[in-house]
Parts: structure tokens; sequence; C-alpha cells
């Protein structure tokens, strides 16, 4: 569709700085997804989380950690494991006790990323 074209062609083409804003600003407030919501900015949310590993450099695992939570994990989880994979180890180590303090439909993602 012309979102998901949208979003990989911004993902792409942004600089960090901006991309990070334009990531943060439709943040989901709500686990659940209010389907009664605009569709754009449903689908917005949808293909942010999808999309958002096609930037260079990733995304900070923070940011993608913003959209992981309920509903939206099944969204997020392509970056999510993304910029997993790409991360250094001292990252890893770093960034671990947020994975672990996350639900844990999440949680088996980190464990994943800090045994692979």
């Amino acid at each position: 569709s012309s979102e998901v074209a949208l979003i990989k062609g911004i993902c792409t083409l942004l600089a960090q700085k901006e991309l990070l804003d334009f990531i943060k600003k439709y943040v989901p407030t709500e686990s659940k997804i209010d389907w009664s919501q605009p569709k754009p900015e449903l689908s917005l949310r949808k293909f942010i989380g999808t999309g958002m590993h096609l930037a260079r450099p990733h995304p900070p695992l923070a940011v993608a950690l913003l959209y992981a939570k309920g509903d939206y994990l099944q969204y997020v989880l392509p970056s999510l494991n993304a910029i997993l994979y790409n991360i250094s180890a001292t990252n890893i180590a770093d960034n671990l006790p947020k994975l672990l303090n996350t639900p844990v439909s999440l949680q088996q993602h980190g464990i994943r990323a800090a045994f692979f």
C-alpha cells in the first residue's frame, strides 16, 4: 500500500535525528490498539514499527522498545529482531536489564539476543 511505501521511504531517507523525532511522535500511548482511531494514524504506527529497522544507522533499541508493547509488539518484531541482531555485545549487556523487565512476550526475544 502507499502507507508502507511512504514509511519505507521516510525510514530510508531521513537523517537519524529527524527520523527519531518522527518515530517518537507516533509512539503508541496505549498497549491495546484502539481500532476506532483514524485509519491513517493507526497505519502509521503499525508501519513505523515494522519499518524502522530500514534506517541506517538503526534506531536505538530504546526507541524500538517504545513500540514493543501489547498489540503493537507483533508489528515491531521485525525491527526489534534486526536491531538486536546488529547490536554490539556491549550494547546487549547494557540493554539486557531493559529487555528482562518487560512482559514475557518480549522477554523471550531479549533472552535469545543475549545468547545469540
